[in-house]
């Protein structure tokens, strides 16, 4: 991440809540080079209707939805919406992704906690429940403790989730595919949601699981 800072002079950061990632230090690092007028750095953006973590870095701030803010952007390019956008995802997609648009639950390699299991075939995996009317708990970030409730699920297979405890009940937030699909072959360092009571499955053999996973 250090050797990335060095490289960049502008940093988006589209979303992101910027409360200790370890990726954040691009974000505010990129922020404070800026404030010191560092030749040739432009500084760092942020996006998210909700007050982050770091916006006294920014060099721009704008307090909305990345959807919205893009959505506008491509506006002004004259750019068209979604059907390009559609094609690509389509060129890249296959059956794979398209049983992970279908399932509502998974067998992943990680702990109660959210952390990678550096051994699934001894300690087993875990199920993570993303049906509607399941509960988990937020492991990380700003609302890290707090519950979450899917309330629904999008056509593209992201789940929008509500908060049910915390200061923010009744805010809606969402969670993308690819956060499952990158999860299910232990290429995230921690899941940033688990089931409030989370259950644990043996590993099995590669083809004999919901997922096909072997780590």
């Amino acid at each position: 991440i250090e050797d990335e800072c060095d490289k960049v002079d502008l940093c988006l950061a589209l979303g992101t809540s910027l409360y200790g990632k370890s990726s954040d230090r691009i974000a505010i690092l990129t922020g404070r080079k800026a404030e010191k007028k560092v030749k040739n750095i432009i500084g760092t953006v942020v996006i998210n209707p909700c007050r982050t973590g770091h916006d006294n870095l920014s060099c721009l701030r704008i307090y909305a939805s990345v959807d919205t803010v893009f959505r506008k952007l491509m506006e002004r390019l004259k750019l068209p919406l979604g059907s390009e956008l559609h094609c690509c995802f389509k060129r890249h997609n296959n059956s794979s992704n398209n049983a992970f648009c279908r399932k509502e639950s998974f067998r992943l390699p990680y702990a109660k906690d959210g952390t990678r299991l550096m051994n699934s075939k001894t300690q087993g995996l875990m199920l993570l429940n993303l049906s509607v009317g399941s509960e988990l708990r937020v492991t990380d970030g700003a609302h890290k403790g707090e519950i979450v409730k899917v309330v629904s699920r999008e056509k593209a297979g992201h789940w929008q989730l509500q908060l049910t405890t915390g200061p923010h009940v009744g805010e809606i937030k969402y969670l993308g595919l690819w956060w499952v699909q990158e999860a299910s072959y232990g290429r995230v360092q921690k899941l940033p949601l688990v089931n409030k009571d989370p259950e644990f499955q043996p590993h099995l053999s590669p083809g004999c699981g919901n997922n096909n996973l072997s780590l």
